[in-house]
């Protein structure tokens, strides 16, 4: 599934060479929706969570971007209660495609968890802007922007 922004951000970063950057940032959302007993005494499964991950992304050699963006997240099954909040050291690491394909991964330390691989979603464009899919109860969703030509201040380090 083509998306005009996917493309045209892609179409951006090709732009790059040397010392002239044509940055782009990308955004992730997941939300895991997982069944719930609403009189349910004790925090346990059941509670919804939520991952937000935002950071830079690049065009590798095969013609997609990639990159490891930094998350936030909630408690989780955990700690249902506890809000969005930045997990240091914590990234998910996403591909990218031309096709509107998006494959993404949790990691730790820049090493996937539980050696996990990559989870591959099929996407479809809303609005040409994002895009957006469904993994088992996971809905997937990937923005980016392209950023002011060799601002470098936009790139998180």
């Amino acid at each position: 599934m083509v998306c005009t922004e996917i493309t045209k951000a892609i179409d951006w970063a090709k732009q790059s060479t040397g010392q002239d950057i044509f940055p782009v940032t990308a955004y992730f959302m997941k939300h895991c929706g997982i069944l719930t007993a609403p009189n349910t005494p004790q925090v346990g499964d059941g509670r919804d969570y939520c991952w937000y991950a935002v950071g830079k992304v690049v065009l590798n050699a095969a013609g997609h971007l990639i990159g490891d963006l930094q998350l936030y997240m909630n408690g989780g099954a955990s700690n249902p209660t506890e809000a969005i909040q930045i997990k240091p050291d914590v990234t998910v690491g996403v591909d990218i495609f031309p096709d509107g394909t998006v494959t993404y991964q949790q990691k730790t330390h820049n090493k996937p968890v539980g050696g996990m691989s990559p989870i591959k979603v099929t996407t479809t464009c809303v609005g040409g802007v994002l895009l957006t899919g469904i993994n088992q109860n996971e809905i997937i969703t990937i923005g980016v922007r392209r950023d002011d030509e060799n601002n470098l201040n936009l790139i998180p380090k």
